[in-house]
This record gives structure tokens, C-alpha cells and sequence, in this order.
């Protein structure tokens, strides 16, 4: 089944129509997608810890084992406090910015102050080189930091993303009866 494009107010039981009649079935999903997610994920977690923001929590692990399992909800607290800075950066591209993806050029590559770098030039630079700026890029940012929290701790982010999916296309429309 392939995904459907209605309004919402047309999705009700009165209406007969079901919100999982609209929803794309998991099973449509290639096997191979899921790992490649799981790879992602991974690959987030390994860049986090190559640039040493794991450092710190491996070194106390090491020397203080019992402290560190104490201190193991405050290190996710922290990481998920990031997850929301990036949520309120993405907020604020939307307010400030409409939420376009645009790039940056700055000292780090042309030696000069920080300049937006126009659409027209953006195929002319290689990959890394310029900063996504933007709605998109701070999506991005949520996304890599969960998925380096999942990493750090073990968790099979594409399994329980499937998972909760899957468990999502089962439940009412408007569950739980909020606004938003």
C-alpha cells in the first residue's frame, strides 16, 4: 500500500476511513534500509567519539567505574539537553530564517568572516567544505544526536524505530485526545 495524501478532518471512523489506510505499510520498507540506518546511526556515534565528545565518560568509566553508573542519568540528561538545543535552533531558523537550507562559508575555508555562500555556487565547492545552515541542517542535528546517544548506549535505533512505527500505525487517529 503506498501512502495517501488527505486532510486529516478526513480521516475518522465516522468517515470510514482509517489513519493505517494512509500510512505507507513497514513492510514496503526494504530489509536492507533498516540496516542502513542502523549503519548511520553508528557512523554518528563514531564521529562523536573520533572528535572526543565521548572522552571524558570512557575515562571515568575506566578509573571510576561506580561513579560513572551513578552518574550514568545525569550523562543522558546532558545529551538529551543537546537534543533540544538543536530542537529550539530548528525553531529558531523557522521564526527567523522561514526555514530554508542555506550554506556558509567561513575563516575555517576562505580565511575571512562568516558569509552566506549564494545557491548559484553551492555545486562549486566539495562536499564539507561549506556549513548547511537551516531547518534541514538543524534536523540533521537532531537526528545525529540521537542517534550518537543510541550509539553510546548500546541501543538498535532502526529496530526500535521500526518498532515504534509499527506500533504507531495501530493506534487511533488523534490518540490521546491532544490539540498538538
Amino acid at each position: 500500500m503506498k501512502t495517501k495524501i488527505v486532510p486529516s478532518s478526513d480521516i475518522s471512523p465516522e468517515k470510514g476511513l482509517r489513519a493505517q489506510d494512509y500510512i505507507s505499510d513497514l513492510d514496503d520498507v526494504p530489509e536492507t534500509a533498516w540496516g542502513g540506518l542502523e549503519q548511520i546511526a553508528e557512523a554518528c556515534y563514531k564521529t562523536a567519539k573520533s572528535k572526543g565528545w565521548w572522552v571524558k565518560y570512557e575515562q571515568l568509566k575506566e578509573h571510576f567505574p561506580n561513579l560513572y553508573a551513578d552518574l550514568m542519568p545525569d550523562f543522558i540528561a546532558a545529551k538529551l539537553c543537546l537534543v533540544h538545543s538543536e530542537t529550539s535552533e530548528a525553531l529558531e531558523e523557522v521564526r527567523e530564517n522561514d526555514g530554508d537550507l542555506y550554506f556558509t562559508a567561513g575563516p575555517e575555508v576562505e580565511g575571512g568572516p562568516r558569509r552566506i555562500v549564494p545557491e548559484g555556487e553551492w555545486n562549486q565547492w566539495k562536499l564539507g567544505h561549506l556549513k548547511p545552515e537551516g531547518l534541514p541542517s538543524e534536523l540533521a542535528d537532531i537526528v545525529i544526536r540521537v542517534f550518537d546517544l543510541a550509539g553510546f548506549l548500546g541501543i538498535d535505533i532502526a529496530q526500535i524505530i521500526r518498532e515504534k512505527m509499527a506500533y504507531n500505525q495501530n493506534r487511533p487517529h488523534l490518540h490521546g485526545g491532544k490539540k498538538l
